[in-house]
């Protein structure tokens, strides 16, 4: 069985974006989120002619536009838009369209020659760099934008072409010049032919780049989340560029073909600066030898998660080894020194104990705070900029921790627009009950990039003065801070800007750390909170009771990582965005550096009790290769569709390796087979209203329940119990379908069918019009010609009627999506 996989036809693991190099961006939270990875590339959408593939000899045909045939006009469409006038918009600072070696007339006319959707759009203009990010990338592209009409409606889009190689960057169409006839399950085009179009793309559209220099991300490199099982078949693929024979993490390729053979989406990141040699002063075995003598490990509390959406109902705090911050992670391949991510020079971190000082943290002994009082506890701490006043407030459930109320606070100048496309405000996030606050985050975007580096006065406090006061608020801002947090190394000096101290500090639990669960605050110059963050976003911290005894030393941990460590070399970019610390954009620098890479994916930890070294986001692997085949499905009756089912992570083997085929299912085991089926991971808001007596946000059906009410699957009724343990019934599954295929309405038209009225039980069928629409869609069969409305549902069954419903998909009046 594959892990992971998002299989096609062909059933190959298909891959989703990675997190990238810096970008323009400066919103501190956006910044964070692409740290992270989660936010992937833009959704970009194409359109190729038809007749792409030949699925019997995978011949493949993408238009064939070179920059010299762009120049002279030959071997374009007659859509080429004789007489356009090709207006440039705006420029990006410190560039010049005079250096670009493809013109503004070339780009537009290679772009329409491979992509003849383009006959029906107008040029809407053109822009030269970014002009409209902070910080900006400074990077010489062509930027086209485009808008469709169709009556009425306008769709404007962009598309970009590098200027200096004509290679194409992005690329799309609005969803709704989209395919209208798209592919689903099973594919016309499977994964290995949607690879050769990928790869013939390359060849005519990015003249920069040979196939044979692309390295396809797979597996856990890739992030690959699995697949909807329902929609539209896509075939994401995710390459790096090898750049003088080493991997570039600085060079990104992400391409989507759909499974007409179509390409649906293209977005490339790409290093415009000079890159170093390749070779490195020190050998992959010295290199080893000075990462493995600087490592230091940390006992930790670590958040496993169990599947790969992080569900906090599959959560299970552990006890380990993690590497130290500091001594572990990017060696320098020239200088052998241990680099920070932003490629400085790091140093080990230290912890430091925090003083309990008179004044501590006294929650709220009243009735639940109004706006005013919420406000009040942050202005006592914070300054808001001249003329800002509070203009909106929210009380709130919580995100994380559904049983707290917060109120949620924004402050803002009256008549202060956005900000290259953000909002120039203060935020703040208090308990509404405790009164204890839990950010306060300050977000400046400010037109004149020359001024909103520089610093509006100088810092009030020095370093040492602003070390006491944040370790003075820091007790009484966190309930219990000086037994429960240490601070983290110095504070970073934070030269430019209106932030001048930020100060960091690490929850604890006895002698050890708590991952994820982290304090920042940050004093202004005006002495005042700036910034502050409790890590309120992370896991709910349970201690393992009563605590396990580790079954390593500190010294056979750190040999056990040696023995697992294997270095790759690669360039790797430092800086070229806005970097939070410093508080500034940094210019883009190319390194060529040695990286650490383990059997897992993730922040590598070592458990303390059992000794393996395991992964922190993704499901347990002790790196012993793919996992078994399961003993029970092989040969069974419905072994195809329970098959297809793994492949999607639709269903999951059970400790012992077997999925159990034919043991009934319970009713919630449905709902959420059919949520995952539909790209799992959902989660519609914490302020949904609870739709059944037992299911609240703890529960782990929520989130399946709430896309069945939004869905109108499901009709909810908060005064009953949904129960759903309960075996679910092939009555019930009916209903439930009925729902799916949104045939409710018709359904009660058919209660008379003959599908229905000649079957033996018919009596015993409450719905009878559900039966019968199952019935005559071939969803369920009679069985010895009885419905069986009271027949558990075994889950070789639910798999059996997926699959039909599955192929169902591009046949009914409305979509299942």
């Amino acid at each position: 069985m594959k892990k992971h996989a998002v299989p096609s036809a062909s059933k190959d693991a298909a891959l989703y974006p990675v997190s990238t190099p810096p970008i323009s961006y400066s919103r501190p939270k956006l910044l964070r989120i692409l740290a992270t990875g989660v936010l992937g590339a833009i959704v970009l959408q194409a359109s190729l002619p038809p007749s792409t593939v030949n699925a019997a000899s995978n011949e493949i045909d993408v238009p064939a536009v070179s920059v010299e045939s762009a120049a002279s006009g030959s071997g374009l469409s007659d859509t080429t838009g004789p007489g356009e006038e090709l207006v440039i918009t705006s420029i990006e600072k410190g560039l010049d369209p005079a250096d670009a070696k493809i013109t503004k007339e070339q780009a537009v006319e290679m772009l329409r020659g491979w992509f003849p959707a383009l006959a029906k759009a107008e040029l809407d203009g053109l822009e030269y760099g970014t002009p409209n990010s902070y910080p900006s990338p400074k990077q010489a592209i062509w930027r086209v934008h485009w808008s469709i009409r169709e009556g009425n409606n306008i769709s404007g889009f962009s598309s970009a072409i590098d200027a200096m190689t004509g290679d194409l960057l992005e690329f799309h169409l609005p969803y709704e010049q989209a395919d209208s006839n798209p592919s689903y399950y099973p594919p016309k085009v499977n994964r290995e032919q949607a690879k050769q179009i990928a790869l013939e793309w390359v060849r005519k559209a990015s003249p920069s780049i040979k196939p044979s220099e692309l390295v396809e991300l797979e597996g856990d490199e890739s992030l690959v989340q699995p697949s909807a099982l329902f929609g539209p078949v896509q075939h994401p693929f995710q390459f790096q560029v090898l750049v003088n024979g080493v991997v570039s993490n600085a060079d990104r390729l992400h391409m989507v073909i759909d499974g007409n053979g179509q390409l649906s989406n293209l977005y490339r990141i790409r290093y415009q600066g000079t890159y170093p040699s390749a070779a490195s002063k020190l050998s992959e075995s010295e290199a080893l030898a000075r990462m493995t003598e600087s490592l230091e490990l940390m006992p930790a509390y670590i958040p496993q998660y169990t599947d790969p959406y992080l569900d906090d109902a599959k959560l299970e705090w552990k006890l380990g080894y993690v590497p130290l911050e500091g001594t572990f992670g990017i060696l320098d391949a020239i200088s052998g020194e241990l680099l920070r991510e932003d490629g400085e020079l790091s140093k080990p971190l230290r912890f430091s104990a925090i003083p309990k000082g008179s004044s501590l943290f006294q929650p709220n002994n009243g009735s639940q705070l109004t706006v005013d009082q919420a406000e009040g506890t942050v202005l006592r701490y914070a300054s808001l900029p001249e003329g800002y006043e509070r203009n909106r407030a929210n009380l709130d459930v919580h995100y994380r921790d559904k049983s707290r109320k917060v109120w949620t606070i924004n402050w803002q100048k009256a008549g202060d627009g956005p900000q290259f496309g953000f909002d120039n405000e203060v935020s703040a996030t208090v308990d509404a009950v405790s009164g204890q606050i839990l950010s306060v985050s300050r977000f400046d975007y400010r037109q004149d990039e020359s001024a909103s580096d520089k610093p509006s006065s100088s810092a009030s406090l020095n370093e040492a003065e602003a070390k006491q006061r944040a370790l003075q608020w820091i007790g009484e801002l966190y309930p219990h801070a000086a037994d429960t947090l240490k601070l983290a190394g110095e504070a970073d000096i934070i030269p430019e800007g209106d932030a001048a101290y930020r100060f960091r500090f690490q929850r604890f639990e006895g002698d050890y750390a708590v991952l994820n669960h982290t304090v920042s605050l940050t004093l202004g110059r005006d002495g005042k909170l700036y910034n502050y963050d409790t890590s309120e976003y992370a896991p709910i911290f349970e201690p393992v009771k009563p605590t396990p005894q580790f079954k390593l030393t500190v010294d056979e941990a750190v040999e056990t990582y040696r023995k697992a460590i294997k270095l790759e070399l690669k360039y790797a970019q430092f800086g070229g965005g806005y970097n939070l610390s410093l508080g500034k954009e940094t210019e883009a620098i190319m390194k060529l550096v040695y990286t650490p890479q383990l059997s897992t994916y993730g922040l590598p930890y070592l458990d303390g009790v059992t000794g393996n070294l395991l992964q922190q986001y993704l499901p347990e692997d002790t790196g012993s290769g793919a996992s078994e085949e399961p003993a029970d499905l092989t040969g069974h009756w419905a072994e195809e569709p329970l098959r297809t089912l793994l492949d999607y992570q639709i269903i999951q083997p059970d400790e012992n390796g077997l999925i159990r085929p034919d043991e009934a299912i319970a009713l919630g085991e449905w709902l959420t087979m059919v949520t995952q089926a539909l790209g799992g991971g959902w989660y519609g808001g914490g302020n949904a209203e609870q739709a059944f007596q037992d299911i609240d946000a703890s529960s782990p059906y929520a989130a399946a329940v709430q896309l069945f009410v939004s869905r109108g699957w499901l009709d909810a009724s908060p005064g009953q119990a949904l129960e759903p343990e309960q075996r679910l019934t092939r009555a019930k599954l009916a209903e439930l379908l009925t729902g799916m295929v949104n045939y409710k309405k018709l359904s009660s038209f058919m209660n008379t069918d003959v599908t229905v009225s000649g079957l033996k039980d018919a009596s015993a069928i409450a719905d009878k019009g559900a039966a019968a629409i199952v019935l005559r869609l071939g969803l369920l069969s009679p069985i010895d010609g009885k419905f069986m409305p009271e027949a558990p549902v075994t889950k070789a069954q639910a798999a059996t009627v997926m699959m039909r419903l599955v192929r169902l998909q591009g046949k009914l009046d409305a979509s299942i999506m």
